[in-house]
Order: C-alpha cells, then structure tokens, then sequence
C-alpha cells in the first residue's frame, strides 16, 4: 500500500525535506514515503505511520518491498 499523497506531502514537510534516516535533502518527487508499522503488521496509512527516506535508506529497510 502507499501512503495519500496528502500525507505524504504533509510528512515530507514535517521532515524538513531530509531523508528521516541519513539527512539527505530530497525533493517531493525523489522522496520515498516508508510505514514504520507495516500494513501487515497492523500499521496504517496516517501521519504518524510514514517515515519520509530517500530510496537508499528505503531499499535497506527489512519490509521494503513487502506489502
């Protein structure tokens, strides 16, 4: 599943732009919006659940590409 784009634009701002992980600065469009509680783990699609990451970071998560 992925994340609203409102949400994921209201958690890109929140993150100050920056990968939440390495600090990158990312753009809307090459940010990654990543659950921290996976959808099937019982994790939702709110604002409190997405974790803004650059795909590097993204790609070294244990869920990523699981859904």
């Amino acid at each position: 599943m992925s994340f609203p784009e409102n949400i994921k634009k209201e958690a890109f701002e929140k993150a100050n732009h920056r990968c939440e992980k390495c600090g990158k600065q990312l753009t809307i469009h090459s940010c990654e919006a990543h659950h921290k509680t996976s959808v099937n783990a019982g994790g939702s699609d709110c604002l409190s659940n997405c974790q803004i990451l650059c795909h590097k970071c993204h790609a070294e998560t244990r869920t990523y590409g699981k859904h």
